[in-house]
């Protein structure tokens, strides 16, 4: 595979970034008690690195993502969604997709990923009637 698509990414709640170590995470985490967004917030005045993006080149903290996930969410919200509509995120592994998930979680939006290398159009709108968007 080419190198310049391959991508890594992860968020690093626990200080432990997959792939850079052999070791399991040190701990587990209970995403029962709490939302993605609020684990964010556990960690949104650090500087430590929450997500990285190989191919883009880019790192991003826990303050950069939660920054930006305000602001995306507020975004939505001022477009006139509102919580439990739903959205179709489409997109490969680049750092705007995870932050539009993010946001979306956010915002209180049911969200949906997808990759957006369809053959054709038809394939395309056969996919969006199929779950109903």
């Amino acid at each position: 595979m080419d190198l310049l698509f391959q991508q890594t990414y992860c968020i690093d709640y626990n200080g432990w970034v997959s792939g850079a170590s052999k070791s399991p995470p040190p701990k587990q985490i209970d995403f029962a008690s709490q939302t993605i967004p609020e684990l964010i917030y556990t960690r949104a005045d650090s500087d430590r690195v929450a997500a990285v993006f190989d191919a883009e080149r880019v790192s991003l903290t826990f303050a950069k993502v939660a920054s930006e996930m305000e602001t995306l969410a507020a975004g939505f919200l001022s477009l006139g969604l509102a919580p439990g509509d739903r959205i179709l995120i489409c997109g490969s592994n680049h750092s705007q997709v995870l932050l539009s998930a993010i946001a979306a979680s956010r915002a209180g939006l049911v969200f949906s990923l997808a990759n957006p290398n369809f053959q054709d159009a038809d394939s395309f709108f056969r996919a969006l009637k199929l779950v109903s968007f």
